[in-house]
């Protein structure tokens, strides 16, 4: 399983997520965002204006976005560097 980090959730970092989400081999571990609201984020992955709804829903508890089949580290830093990455275990950095 390759584990990946991605830096910025706007529209190319959702349907990235999504895409990878769909794969058995790459598993989306981190998010870094400067929006503050991590369930705006939840939000905005769930229902894409372009993309529609996703397949299945997104709950938040804490730090984490999280369904059955993903369980994401959310951060919120504006310095790339900032974010701890290597504590999620990370081999691909997509900055997006």
């Amino acid at each position: 399983m390759i584990r990946i980090g991605i830096n910025g959730f706007g529209r190319i970092g959702r349907v990235l997520t999504r895409i990878i989400q769909s794969r058995n081999n790459l598993d989306v571990v981190a998010i870094n965002d400067i929006n503050p609201d991590i369930n705006n984020i939840a939000y905005l992955y769930n229902y894409d204006t372009t993309y529609g709804k996703n397949d299945e829903l997104v709950n938040v508890k804490e730090d984490i976005i999280f369904n059955t089949n993903l369980n994401i580290k959310i951060h919120h830093q504006k310095n790339l560097l900032d974010v701890p990455w290597d504590e999620s275990g990370i081999d691909i950095l997509i900055d997006s």
